[in-house]
């Protein structure tokens, strides 16, 4: 595996040094994120489905499936004349995803390979296309110019994806956990190299993408006009909803949930956590990992100051 990349490195650099850590980490990823996250990633991924509002017959597009974790829960919601679509760039990515599909028996999703900058469909093709989790390992205008295109008019975009906090002191907690102490957990989990330089990678992709708010705007400038944004873990996580061709929303005066597909989240959202509280473990073990990492900030800077 390569070098990490630069910052401001290409997106096709990017998707080259990605792309070889998915080939590695196939089997283990959905682990990974699910260590990393406290498991937390799934009820994000459930509150990007409710955002989208699946209604049987429809045809969904998903783009960076991976292993399929968006599509295949979604085209439950779709029924027998409904069509879901798993898309990605890693081919061993798709195949975990058909074994996992296969324990499912009646669930079918049609698998294909490609990139996200140049999908393989025709314009106005999906009345839904959903994005979880990759949007930052590609180029993101062209990316979204092609979503747009293959959306019929009305049609609805909802993307999950880690976004730079905006707030300094939830940048600091948030990124600091994701570099000190992701990297040695998917080390006890994985031992492939590729895998530990794919780990080292996700934090700084992160710190140099953007917030939840810049994502809202990057989706208008695209033509998909924004109806709806939720904000996790003090802006950590986001989900950003657009459509095809519709008039924005403007938001309330807190600018995090806006319109009726906002208050979707929103409810979904409240309704999850209320649910996470009662696991206790996941409550007791981020505070022991926020602990730790705020224990290596502080080293850090006595360390930095004492020079």
């Amino acid at each position: 595996m390569s070098a990490l990349p630069e910052v401001g490195a290409t997106a096709e650099t990017r998707s080259r040094f990605v792309h070889a850590g998915f080939v590695a980490s196939a089997r283990w990823y959905d682990r990974l994120t699910h260590a990393f996250s406290f498991g937390l990633d799934g009820r994000w991924r459930e509150a990007c489905l409710r955002a989208c509002d699946l209604r049987p017959g429809q045809t969904l597009l998903d783009v960076a499936t991976g292993t399929g974790e968006l599509v295949i829960p979604a085209r439950r919601a779709l029924g027998p004349r409904g069509i879901a679509v798993g898309f990605d760039f890693c081919a061993e990515m798709l195949s975990e995803g058909q074994r996992k599909l296969s324990r499912e028996p009646g669930s079918a999703v049609a698998w294909v390979q490609g990139r996200a900058e140049a999908l393989p469909f025709q314009s106005e093709t999906f009345d839904r296309v959903t994005l979880g989790f990759a949007l930052r390992h590609v180029d993101v205008g062209v990316a979204l110019r092609e979503i747009a295109r293959v959306l019929k008019p009305g049609g609805q975009f909802v993307v999950v994806e880690w976004t730079r906090p905006e707030c300094t002191l939830a940048r600091l907690l948030s990124l600091g956990y994701m570099r000190h102490a992701v990297p040695p957990l998917v080390r006890l989990i994985n031992r492939d190299r590729r895998v530990a330089e794919l780990a080292r990678y996700l934090p700084r992709s992160i710190e140099h993408f953007m917030s939840g708010e810049a994502l809202g705007r990057r989706l208008e400038a695209s033509g998909l006009a924004p109806v709806g944004r939720r904000e996790y873990m003090l802006g950590l996580v986001s989900i950003c909803v657009g459509v095809n061709g519709a008039v924005g929303v403007k938001g309330h005066s807190g600018g995090r949930v806006y319109g009726e597909v906002g208050a979707r989240v929103s409810r979904y959202a409240r309704t999850s956590w209320e649910e996470s509280r009662r696991k206790r473990w996941v409550i007791l073990a981020s505070g022991v990992v926020l602990g730790i990492v705020a224990f290596q900030m502080i080293f850090e800077l006595v360390e930095l100051l004492s020079r």
